[in-house]
């Protein structure tokens, strides 16, 4: 299942970059649906839409779904053990949909998958739940893109993950938009590491020779 989802989530990644140069200006002028992510007492952890992996009923989860109208609706697919779905996360709907995969088991909502979260940046999580406790990060030379960084995010406390493709190349960028955002389906990864914060990346990747891309900042403690 995760693997079918991975591929759901990014099989329109290539289209993505092709894009992400063109709406980047319109991306910076609309502001991300942060209240999506809003805790309650019935939701104190990890909540999208009020939608509770492993408390949000399968039903509960459909009907808040197809009774918004942040969905195109034209797109939503359920099966035994899935829901799909395309979510606007800014108010216009100008930007683009956010692919949003639901793992369903046993009548529950078991996991979520958001990816291409644009206009969502690493600040505005980390002003919503705080500092991730780890990090795992790689530099990479891409053939057409130049240097970037991928990375992710690790939050175990609240089951939750921020992956970032195409990153600044000066290491974790607060205005870096988040490309996949995990609930409740930690990976396995060997190389993650404590959060030092944002553009510490020789420190994250010691010994490694990594230019440094324009205007590097100071590195936050």
């Amino acid at each position: 299942m995760k693997r079918s989802v991975i591929i759901f989530l990014l099989s329109n990644f290539c289209l993505t970059l092709f894009l992400s140069a063109c709406t980047q200006r319109a991306e910076e002028n609309h502001s991300p649906l942060l209240e999506a992510f809003k805790s309650s007492n019935e939701c104190p952890n990890v909540c999208w839409l009020g939608i509770h992996p492993g408390t949000t009923t399968t039903d509960e989860a459909i009907r808040l779904i197809k009774s918004s109208t942040q969905f195109d609706q034209e797109f939503t697919k359920q099966s035994d053990t899935g829901l799909h779905a395309y979510w606007y996360p800014e108010k216009t709907k100008t930007i683009g949909a956010t692919s949003v995969t639901l793992n369903l088991t046993d009548g529950l909502v078991k996991s979520i998958y958001l990816g291409r979260l644009r206009p969502f940046t690493v600040k505005d999580f980390i002003d919503l739940w705080g500092a991730p406790n780890e990090i795992s990060i790689r530099y990479e030379v891409g053939l057409h893109y130049g240097e970037f960084t991928n990375y992710t995010l690790y939050y175990p406390m609240l089951k939750a993950e921020l992956s970032i493709h195409l990153g600044n190349l000066n290491g974790p960028d607060p205005e870096d938009f988040i490309d996949l955002l995990t609930v409740n389906d930690e990976s396995i990864n060997n190389y993650r590491q404590p959060w030092l914060g944002y553009w510490h990346i020789k420190d994250y990747l010691p010994g490694q020779k990594i230019p440094s891309g324009p205007e590097t900042p100071t590195p936050n403690p």
